[in-house]
């Protein structure tokens, strides 16, 4: 199970205003959108699971083989925003 901190910091997340963060905060969120699914412990398993959530979030479909390709969350990102 995640510790106390990590758990409030998910928590947290959600409530992420970016126009209001700090610049030191902005450049922790920039550092993580590189981070791979792998760095954040998700297991391929869990990954389809988020990519589905995703998708019904987004209204787009992600294709198996195009997520295969993504090395980080910004690869995640921009394909996002290239197709909603």
């Amino acid at each position: 199970m995640a510790s106390t901190a990590n758990r409030v910091v998910i928590h947290m997340l959600g409530f992420v205003n970016e126009d209001r963060l700090s610049d030191r905060a902005a450049a922790a969120l920039g550092e993580a959108r590189q981070f791979t699914f792998a760095d954040y412990g998700i297991s391929s398993v869990e990954a389809m699971a988020l990519m589905k959530k995703i998708e019904a979030d987004f209204g787009v479909e992600i294709p198996a083989d195009e997520a295969a390709k993504w090395s980080s969350l910004s690869d995640l990102t921009a394909f996002l925003d290239a197709h909603s």
